[in-house]
């Protein structure tokens, strides 16, 4: 806009780019001229506006900006702004261009009545010549916020969808943006949990795949954009919608997301890991349990594990499916498993796995396994001797041997009672270490005679159990020596001090010529001691392991 004063100086307003706060130099006009004031070379001269200053959420502005350097006015002395109000020119303020500069004037209009106020500037030149200048601008005085809301959907499912960087979790974010005169501009911000530190701007993905932030100039309402939470950690989240209208008024509207990003499945476990589905009452059935935040729909199957080179377990071929489709309650669910595959047959003793498979009903998806031991395998026991028809020694001491054996051994009895259908039995030993085709025990059946019967009795951890028996005929016993046994029965004798030695003892009923002879596992001796009219009652010899000429023997029984 062009005009020209009283004393023949002119005025210009030119084309707006911006609102700079820079503040070019007032210059005299060449030659005496009062020229326009000309910007640096190369640039776009900006219009002279009123400025609007926008404030904190949910505030009305009335504070107004008046850039005295977008007159570009030469030879100006002194500007003063008048808003009309009525008939009335409100002096706003005025700026010393000599001494000030061309600062720019700050005028609140919070105290004035809503309206448009026209807007003149009184302008003194360096000649003392004076003009007043409409500007063709006006002051608009605006007391009303404008709208802003913002809504997401009530379900708390992300939408899914497929990109070529993967899959992207979106929630859909509408609102309505709107004013009393005119909105400037609006945008959405996000902040993570219900008292966000910091807001961030919120970035949509559009239908066609590119991302924008979201925000906008001008009225709106229905769907802002998708906003894409695939990358930014957590699930409670405040949306916020800031809307400034054409004067600087700001609303903002708050929207907590709580996002279902995540399922979980907690303590996740199987009890007994150990069963065997025999049904003998014990141990049975094992129980599969876990907790869930939410419901949710699953499958639970049994599996067969493998193990790759490095030991590692992993899931094998599904066996059977016991629950399909099944809906899963929020809480505590426990499910019995009795062992069986799909076709109703208990499978065979080993290793399997039982697996859950379940989503929410926002598609979020978990998969857990257990492992879980199979054994309706009864404990091996055998009695190796005594038995029917076998030769005993002549002394009182029988050496009962025999084997235990058991992949989950718990604990075997050996017992004996007289007769060959026993009502009451004696113990001889009990024993929690399995023993394989060894020594169980040494018999002393001094003042035994006639039949008698051995039990071995073993179980294993989860309730299986065997038995074996061996009936022998006694007979007369020679009971000249009572009782004999090595203390302790595994010794080491390398000279360290320690189990160096063991003692053989022996309680001999009358006084006689004793021998003990220490035989090897084939028979053959290698070692005695001869105790001529050795004493009644107890006695015993120290043994070193070596042999009859000194020399260690070699490791064994």
């Amino acid at each position: 806009m062009n005009g020209v004063g009283e004393s023949g100086q002119t005025y210009l307003v030119s084309k707006a780019v911006g609102t700079s706060c820079a503040s070019p130099p007032v210059q005299e006009p060449p030659d005496g001229d009062d020229e326009p004031l000309s910007g640096p070379v190369g640039t776009t001269r900006q219009e002279f506006n009123v400025l609007y200053t926008p404030k904190g959420c949910n505030t009305l502005s009335g504070e107004i900006q008046l850039p005295t350097e977008l007159l570009q006015l030469g030879a100006v002395k002194r500007i003063a702004y008048l808003m009309k109000v009525g008939s009335v020119m409100q002096l706003m303020g005025e700026v010393n261009v000599e001494v000030e500069g061309p600062r720019r004037v700050f005028f609140d209009t919070a105290a004035y009545p809503e309206g448009a106020y026209p807007l003149s500037i009184a302008v003194t030149y360096t000649d003392n010549s004076q003009k007043t200048i409409d500007l063709s601008k006006v002051v608009i005085v605006d007391h009303q916020a404008p709208t802003a809301q913002v809504s997401v959907p009530a379900s708390s499912c992300p939408v899914t969808r497929s990109t070529s960087s993967g899959q992207r979790k979106l929630i859909d974010v509408s609102g309505v943006v709107a004013d009393n005169r005119a909105v400037s501009s609006y945008k959405l911000y996000y902040g993570v949990g219900e008292a966000p530190a910091q807001w961030l701007a919120a970035v949509s993905l559009e239908d066609n795949n590119t991302t924008r932030l979201i925000e906008g100039t001008g009225p709106f309402s229905g769907r802002l954009g998708r906003w894409d939470i695939t990358d930014i950690p957590g699930s409670v989240f405040t949306l916020k919608l800031e809307v400034i209208d054409t004067v600087g008024n700001k609303s903002c509207s708050t929207t907590l997301v709580k996002v279902d990003r995540e399922f979980k499945v907690v303590g996740y476990g199987v009890v007994p890991g150990l069963f065997s589905p025999n049904n003998d009452g014990l141990l049975d059935l094992t129980k599969v349990g876990f907790n869930l935040m939410e419901p949710a729909v699953g499958d639970l199957s049994a599996y067969n594990i493998m193990k790759d080179a490095q030991g590692v377990e992993s899931l094998g071929q599904q066996l059977q499916r016991l629950k399909s489709g099944w809906t899963v309650s929020e809480g505590s669910n426990v499910f019995d498993w009795d062992g069986k595959d799909a076709a109703g047959a208990t499978l065979p003793d080993g290793k399997y796995a039982l697996a859950l498979a379940a989503a929410d009903s926002c598609g979020n998806a978990a998969a857990l396994w257990k492992p879980v031991e199979l054994d309706r395998t009864a404990p091996t026991v055998a009695i190796d001797y005594p038995l029917m028809g076998q030769p005993l020694p002549t002394g009182v001491m029988i050496e009962v041997k025999g084997s235990v054996t058991d992949l989950h051994f718990k604990s075997y009895t050996l017992e004996a009672g007289e007769g060959g259908t026993p009502t009451d039995w004696k113990m001889l030993r009990t024993a929690t270490v399995q023993d394989a085709n060894g020594f169980l025990f040494p018999w002393n059946t001094y003042g035994l005679k006639g039949l008698w019967t051995l039990k071995l009795s073993a179980e294993d951890a989860v309730g299986n159990k065997s038995v074996v028996t061996s009936t022998i005929d006694l007979g007369i016993r020679k009971d000249l020596v009572k009782s004999l046994a090595a203390t302790p029965a595994l010794f080491s004798p390398n000279s360290d001090q320690r189990l160096d030695t063991t003692s053989i003892s022996y309680d001999l009923a009358d006084v006689c010529d004793l021998k003990v002879d220490l035989l090897d596992s084939t028979g053959r001796s290698v070692k005695n001691y001869l105790l001529t009219a050795s004493p009644t009652g107890k006695g015993s010899v120290a043994w070193d392991g070596k042999n009859g000429v000194g020399e260690s023997v070699p490791d064994g029984v």
